[in-house]
């Protein structure tokens, strides 16, 4: 009996670690109330899925401050 309480809680602890980290990834990616930790904690791998397939925020508002700095200069050298 012993032994099934200490895999379930071993289980456990480690299962609210992967979702921590879940939720650091969300937030890197620009998520800042992501439902990653639950999803994970809760579903497991799903959740890591869920997390993972999330589309970077932050990396698609430099790449869209980029494009409007390069067009507002190429506006620029055409007149």
């Amino acid at each position: 009996m012993e032994w099934l309480l200490l895999i379930v809680v071993c289980y456990f602890v480690i299962n609210v670690a992967i979702a921590m980290s879940m939720q650091k990834i969300a937030e890197k990616k620009g998520y800042q109330q992501s439902a990653a930790f639950w999803l994970t904690l809760l579903l497991g791998i799903v959740g890591c899925v869920y997390t993972a397939a999330l589309p970077d925020l932050v990396l698609r508002k430099q790449n869209e401050d980029l494009l409007a700095l390069i067009l507002k200069q190429s506006d620029g050298k055409g007149e």
